[in-house]
């Protein structure tokens, strides 16, 4: 669900969350600008999404497993992610005719994540422990608020538009819950594209993205998967659009 907030609306939702001052401040200077030249806006908006849970429901079979099979008879398993609350600013300002820059601030409400739990119906004690080997899990995540920064630029001629964009992403990923199954860091990204009016039916997009995330190690005990994380990416689009 979402919806379209005043700026003092916001200000007293901003301020009930506890979000940093820093970023009061930074709506603030954005409603500055407004006032200042408000013919030059070509949009503002402030957002808030609230957050929810998704929860999720399967049978759980286990293979393979040989001896212990009778120790695994499966289930129906159970899990429920928390879809954080966000917050959104921005701003799209027009430098003359054919020059458009933009700048957009979220702030997510990634400490919801406090774990991921699996329910899954205890199997039969294994004899040489006296507990079941099939049994449900608590993953502790705690995860930290974080936010991203995006600015971007779009250069328009009659019928081409240059587009450049530069985004930083913050990781909520603590260094205890760091692991191989979400390698996630604080990640730089550049974008650049292009688009082309064919005729008044016919347009073609192409962009390419470049993701950089910061290195970063860890060490146990703090961390179960303990080592060096780094990782890059590489992507490509390409859109037809066809008006009729």
């Amino acid at each position: 669900m979402k919806i379209i907030i005043s700026e003092s609306q916001l200000s007293l939702i901003k301020e009930a969350l506890g979000v940093p001052n820093y970023i009061l401040d930074a709506a603030e200077m954005l409603y500055d600008v407004v006032e200042k030249d408000i013919k030059s806006i070509d949009s503002i908006e402030d957002e808030y999404e609230f957050d929810g849970d998704i929860e999720f429901e399967g049978d759980a079979v286990f293979t393979d497993m040989q001896a212990l099979n009778t120790f695994f008879p499966g289930g129906t398993g159970k899990t429920k992610l928390p879809m954080p609350a966000d917050l959104k600013a921005g701003i799209a300002y027009n430098v003359n005719e054919k020059l458009t820059v933009e700048a957009d601030f979220e702030y997510v409400f990634w400490d919801a994540y406090k774990e991921l739990k699996l329910d899954i119906p205890d199997g039969p004690n294994f004899p040489l422990t006296g507990a079941p080997l099939q049994t449900g899990s608590v993953d502790v995540k705690d995860y930290k608020n974080a936010y991203l920064v995006r600015l971007g630029g779009e250069y328009s001629m009659e019928k081409l538009a240059l587009r450049l964009g530069f985004v930083y992403d913050m990781s909520p990923v603590p260094d205890k819950s760091l692991e191989p199954l979400l390698p996630d860091s604080d990640r730089l990204e550049g974008i650049i594209g292009l688009g082309y009016m064919f005729s008044e039916n016919v347009r073609v997009d192409a962009a390419y993205q470049y993701i950089k995330a910061s290195e970063r190690t860890v060490t146990s005990p703090t961390n179960e998967f303990p080592g060096t994380y780094n990782s890059t990416a590489n992507l490509f689009g390409l859109t037809l659009g066809l008006g009729f």
